[in-house]
């Protein structure tokens, strides 16, 4: 999460996306640095949130340094959500530090990115219809051969038999290739095609009426 980007720069692309009127936060890599992404949806509210900040708060901060002569972030260092004039992008221990301090205030409870994780892996448990059953096909050559893959409900890494369909087989390509090479919108970040996206929203949805 330290490494959200509201814009593009010349060499990475932005995280922060709008669909159906709803800010979607696209992270570049999972936690074992791997190139996956994946959407988290932001509820109606905290949109408008991020909106507000990305639209009118991030460029009047900038034009407030610019003429109080006071040093702000690294022009550099725009593009990206996460930062401060003194240490510039934010680490994993500046995100834990003020994420104690505000756990703490409004919770009771300090909590570290860490002990984030733990808490919502478990939270995710609980969370009633987020854990869904998918049953397909095996076509593939005995069902034995696996691939790691990363639950995007808990983050937790995980291994499953490789599953085709039968119409992809036909294709002469497995269905990993074809979800990933074949038949993409251009109008969706690359991997995340419109299927995979609203699996995302549902997700999603279902952890903001939990919460």
């Amino acid at each position: 999460m330290t490494t959200l980007k509201h814009c593009d720069t010349e060499q990475l692309p932005r995280n922060v996306f709008v669909f159906d009127g709803l800010v979607v936060l696209i992270t570049d890599h999972d936690k074992q640095r791997r190139g996956r992404r994946v959407a988290r949806w932001l509820p109606a509210d905290v949109s408008r949130i991020m909106v507000a900040y990305v639209v009118w708060l991030v460029p009047f901060e900038h034009v407030l340094h610019r003429l109080s002569g006071i040093r702000g972030p690294a022009d550099t260092l725009q593009a990206w959500l996460w930062k401060d004039a003194s240490k510039g992008l934010w680490n994993t221990e500046d995100l834990s530090r003020r994420l104690d301090l505000l756990s703490s205030t409004y919770v009771g409870v300090r909590l570290t990115v860490a002990c984030y994780r733990h808490v919502a892996i478990e939270l995710g448990r609980q969370v009633k219809g987020l854990v869904v059953r998918q049953m397909e096909m095996d076509v593939t050559n005995g069902g034995n051969e696996c691939e790691e893959w990363v639950d995007p409900q808990t983050g937790e890494l995980r291994q499953q038999p490789l599953v085709d369909y039968i119409w992809d087989l036909q294709a002469t390509h497995g269905s990993r290739i074809a979800a990933s090479h074949y038949a993409l919108s251009v109008l969706h970040p690359d991997q995340l095609q419109p299927e995979m996206l609203m699996n995302y929203k549902l997700i999603s949805e279902l952890w903001h009426g939990f919460l």
